[in-house]
């Protein structure tokens, strides 16, 4: 019985050791272990030179844009503080005009909004009263959308009126060099029926 035991040992004890056996042969076999590739890296960029691999491609810098200027000029101050004098001078024979005077509509320069238009357009802007002839009015009025020039008056006058319009041109001179202090030319402007129907300057 103790023969047969041992037997039943040896027979386990060399089934271990040739297990064993098989499991070191089949480590040391020769089979080598798998490496990942290498992860290829993608061609530089035209922009990036010959710069060795692995490098940091240099950044790079776009140029600046140069900043979109608009026409418009800044209006000097005190350019605009004197035709803010001007245009309270030509609302106060504006409305003498209409309270003394038989009118319909009358209508002078306005220089304030006519130095902010010279500016907005690029033009240079200083007294408001650069610009020769009619110009645009800041709203349409009775003489439609624009405005006299520095130094003239445009006027409605009432039908039963229209035999007496030279002398009352003339008052409407006399009333604005009054109250506006101007030294200079007068024009005055009778309009009728939606256009100019007479002229009239006053030195």
């Amino acid at each position: 019985m103790n023969d047969k035991r041992l037997v039943i040992g040896l027979a386990v004890l060399a089934g271990l050791v040739l297990l064993t056996f098989l499991a070191k042969g089949q480590f040391f076999s020769g089979d080598e272990p798998t490496v990942a590739a290498p992860a290829v890296r993608p061609a530089p960029s035209p922009g990036q030179g010959s710069k060795a691999a692995g490098m940091p491609a240099t950044p790079t810098v776009k140029p600046v844009q140069p900043l979109r200027t608009t026409g418009t000029l800044a209006v000097d101050p005190m350019h605009l503080a004197e035709a803010e004098a001007v245009q309270v001078r030509h609302q106060l024979y504006e409305a003498e005009a209409k309270a003394t005077l038989p009118t319909l509509s009358v209508q002078t320069h306005n220089p304030v909004w006519a130095l902010q238009y010279e500016a907005r357009h690029g033009r240079s802007a200083t007294s408001g009263s650069a610009a020769q002839g009619p110009m645009p009015a800041p709203e349409s009025g009775p003489f439609g959308n624009i405005q006299p020039p520095p130094g003239e008056i445009w006027i409605r006058l009432p039908a039963d009126q229209a035999s007496q319009h030279r002398d009352l041109m003339a008052q409407h001179a006399d009333l604005y060099r009054r109250n506006s202090g101007e030294n200079g030319p007068v024009t005055v402007t009778l309009w009728v029926g939606g256009r100019p129907y007479a002229r009239q300057q006053y030195k």
